[in-house]
């Protein structure tokens, strides 16, 4: 696992992407330790997984999972 100050990054910059996509962005792009994973709103619920993952990483609270509701 990574130390504490790599995963706060992480989570910054995870929780970022997350209100870029809430906002309108198209796609949003994460990198880290020569990775990069790109995320759409067809994959929001994976960001949100990999944010409460590093909550839980650094012994933060994680919020009870909500369901979206979609009306036609």
């Amino acid at each position: 696992m990574a130390d504490r100050s790599v995963l706060e990054a992480r989570l910054s910059e995870a929780e970022d992407a997350l209100h870029r996509l809430s906002i309108g962005a198209m796609e949003v792009e994460i990198r880290y330790e020569g990775h990069s994973v790109k995320y759409t709103m067809s994959t929001e619920a994976r960001l949100v997984a990999y944010i409460n993952r590093l909550k839980r990483d650094l012994g933060q609270p994680v919020a009870a999972r909500s369901r979206r509701v979609r009306y036609s």
